[in-house]
């Protein structure tokens, strides 16, 4: 199968923002790093970033995000995962809205080379406060993995995702994020991701996060060992 470079897609995705915000808007960038390297008799290396962009205005919101993890042991590869992720959101009123978004991911130790995913759905605020926001969204997602083994899968999944995040005091917040796939031709085939986390502000840009991610797939592709996949993450956390 032939290598695809994560590197093309991420600069044809930058695009948008780079013609966008030259004409209007308010761009903001978020970009999260974590980083773990011991020596000795245990020689290992972890790298997790994560990236947000939003490009704000009036109703209209353009995402574009990315992760990227990479894990070695004794310069042997045991975890390698990335995404890359551009979406359209508009808001008819501010509490409700449509959403529209394409992706793509690699995680070979799940048993995908890539995947493709292409969403599009409502969205509902259904708390915005200062120190509490609440939302939530339903719709449809196309995917296409194209597995390690050389296998292709096309399916629809419905979307249903929330998340819900709080302050519970000065410069300390938390979130929790959840999203539920039931494939639409088998609804015990279903996917589930949850993502807590919390964070504490070091200053004005800067602060220090502590999540938890945690993938599970019911029916897992050809090749993959486990239904379940979790990070654990520490990050330093800028935002401009």
């Amino acid at each position: 199968m032939r290598k695809f470079e994560p590197s093309v897609l991420l600069a044809v995705l930058w695009m948008p923002f780079l013609t966008v915000s030259a004409v209007a808007g308010q761009l903001t960038d978020e970009t999260e790093v974590g980083m773990v390297i011991t020596g000795g008799n245990s020689k290992s290396s972890t790298l997790h970033v994560k990236q947000a962009n939003v490009l704000e205005s009036g109703s209209r919101k353009l995402k574009f995000g990315g992760n990227y993890l990479n894990t070695t042991t004794r310069g042997i590869l045991d975890a390698r995962s990335w995404l890359l992720a551009l979406r359209y959101e508009q808001a008819f009123r501010p509490s409700l809205g449509f959403y529209l978004g394409q992706g793509v991911e690699s995680n070979i130790f799940a048993g995908y080379v890539q995947r493709w995913n292409s969403d599009a759905g409502a969205q509902a605020v259904f708390i915005k406060e200062p120190k509490a926001n609440w939302l939530g969204e339903v719709g449809y997602r196309y995917t296409i993995e194209n597995g390690i083994l050389g296998n292709q899968e096309k399916s629809g999944f419905l979307r249903f995702f929330t998340e819900v995040s709080r302050e519970f005091k000065a410069n300390v917040s938390g979130k929790i994020a959840a999203e539920f796939l039931p494939r639409l031709s088998q609804f015990s085939d279903y996917r589930l991701n949850l993502e807590p986390s919390i964070q504490a502000m070091l200053n004005e840009w800067l602060s220090l996060k502590v999540g938890y991610e945690i993938r599970y797939i019911n029916e897992p592709l050809p090749g993959a060992q486990y239904k379940t996949d979790t990070v654990f993450s520490t990050a330093l956390v800028a935002k401009f």
